[in-house]
């Protein structure tokens, strides 16, 4: 049985990246080393300083949208003329109410699992 993975904390974030702060030798603490210290996965780690770096200070901080309210769009009433959602009318009525830029129907289904 693979071991547990750890909760992520919500502020685990900014957390990380002081625990990583790097200088000129390079990162203080490893990526497993601040995992156990934070308490969550290495990637999580390797995730979090990515999006520092690709993303800048504001967008890193800011909490992805979470999928409640394609949730409540696949739980209502399908449009006129059709019995049930397909995953593709669920992420073009997501692009229409301006929840999300663009999302592709096999992101709708990995969030709906």
């Amino acid at each position: 049985m693979p071991p547990a993975r750890p909760r992520r904390c919500p502020d685990a974030g900014p957390r990380i990246w002081l625990l990583c702060d790097q200088g000129s030798e390079g990162p203080v603490w490893t990526d497993e080393r601040t995992a156990e210290a934070v308490a969550v996965a290495a990637m999580t780690v390797y995730r979090a300083r990515q999006a520092l770096v690709l993303e800048g200070m504001e967008a890193a901080l800011q909490r992805k949208p979470r999928p409640s309210k394609l949730v409540r769009l696949a739980c209502s009433t399908p449009p006129p003329g059709r019995a049930r959602w397909t995953l593709k009318l669920l992420a073009a009525e997501m692009v229409a109410l301006e929840v999300v830029d663009t999302i592709a129907p096999e992101t709708v289904r990995r969030a709906l699992q």
